[in-house]
């Protein structure tokens, strides 16, 4: 039973409020980014519940309701979640899967034994950071208590799923649904690159080439010089003594 001088829970922030509120900030102010990782990931089993847990800590939960999702297993904290037949498709290389070899690792006999094979992913997204003004939207405004500065929000698969400050929310880039998520922060950090920044090329086609390229541009520079300022000397020298050098 909560004590009484704790200030209630915020209500649970929607998929579809989440989404309106930052769809915009993601599209305005985040990064292109492009999963750079291959992931593990087999067929789901209707009926299975699949927890999403990243150093011991639950961050969502998955109730298989049909034959057609996927789980996938990442490799930069080992989490599992499920994707949808059309994320699985239209995320990852699905026509060409890769066997796991055998005795790589513990774990990787653990997912070959239950059928998971590697996939390269060409996924793309909109991602943005989460900072203290996104906590507070997703606290409406309520001050966490000491200690406890977790929130949570209703994922696009209908459970509560947690964000913390410096994880990362995602949409699909460039486009195609209305799903908004988070990915914890160090699992983005290792499994995404920002593909948002212009090369130098793209914005600067001023010639940046050193002015002499190689040994042989810089000695023929070097005896141009040479040979003016020897015929400079010699011509003032010649005026010197006819009187047409004189100085004012």
């Amino acid at each position: 039973e909560p004590r009484v001088d704790e200030p209630p829970a915020p209500p649970l922030r929607t998929q579809d409020e989440v989404f309106q509120h930052f769809s915009p900030l993601l599209r305005k102010e985040g990064m292109i980014c492009r999963k750079n990782v291959s992931c593990f990931i087999r067929q789901a089993i209707k009926g299975e519940q699949i927890e999403t847990t990243i150093d011991g800590q639950r961050e969502t939960g998955y109730k298989i309701e049909n034959e057609t999702s996927w789980v996938a297993c990442g490799k930069a904290a080992g989490e599992h979640y499920v994707l949808t037949e059309k994320q699985f498709q239209d995320n990852y290389d699905a026509a060409n899967p890769i066997e796991i070899p055998p005795n790589a690792s513990p774990q990787s006999n653990r997912l070959r034994q239950k059928g998971f094979m590697e996939y390269n992913s060409n996924r793309q997204v909109w991602a943005r950071k989460v900072d203290e003004q996104d906590m507070a939207f997703f606290r409406h405004g309520i001050e966490a208590p000491l200690g406890e500065e977790d929130a949570f929000f209703m994922a696009p698969w209908g459970e509560s799923m947690l964000v913390q400050l410096g994880d990362y929310l995602v949409i699909q880039y460039p486009g195609g649904n209305n799903e908004i998520y988070r990915i914890e922060g160090g699992v983005f950090g290792c499994s995404y690159i920002d593909t948002s920044l212009p090369s130098k090329s793209t914005t600067d086609d001023r010639d940046t080439s050193p002015p002499f390229q190689n040994i042989a541009t810089l000695v023929t520079a070097l005896t141009i010089v040479g040979i003016v300022v020897h015929f400079g000397l010699a011509g003032a020298h010649s005026r010197r003594f006819s009187g047409g050098g004189k100085a004012n």
